[in-house]
């Protein structure tokens, strides 16, 4: 565990989002601790973290460019190929999309070209789950 420090500056331009209840990412740094006396030096220090900005974390998760890998089964029925297209087309980003096509004993990963690349927040999580589970 640790503390971040919000200064005047930082709080007044950030104040919406933390206010908000959504989640967060504290951009900051490491504050030099204070000058040691006799007993914190039996104590564990905890990190002081200077916030400096923040942004909702729902726009920097999945904003990478590591692949991202979904599982598709695939059993006598074809799978709803058109619906996971529009899945795709909603959350454009950076991440290239691989496939796992599973049936029976056998996976084959199908690596999708450039023209499908997606931002996989949560909600694209969610949907792709809402999607298979169809």
């Amino acid at each position: 565990s640790g503390e971040a420090i919000v200064f005047s500056e930082p709080y007044t331009s950030y104040r919406q989002l933390l206010e908000s209840d959504e989640p967060l990412l504290l951009i900051g740094t490491v504050g030099k601790s204070d000058a040691p006396d006799e007993e914190q030096e039996d104590s564990v220090k905890k990190p002081k973290i200077l916030a400096e900005a923040f942004k909702l974390l729902s726009t920097v998760t999945g904003s990478g460019s590591e692949p991202v890998v979904l599982k598709v089964l695939s059993a006598d029925d074809q799978p709803d190929w058109a619906g996971l297209q529009e899945i795709f087309m909603r959350y454009p980003g950076q991440a290239p999309i691989e496939l796992d096509l599973i049936r029976g004993d056998f996976i084959c990963r199908l690596q999708l070209g450039p023209n499908f690349l997606v931002a996989p927040g949560p909600q694209f999580w969610r949907d792709f789950e809402q999607w298979q589970s169809a």
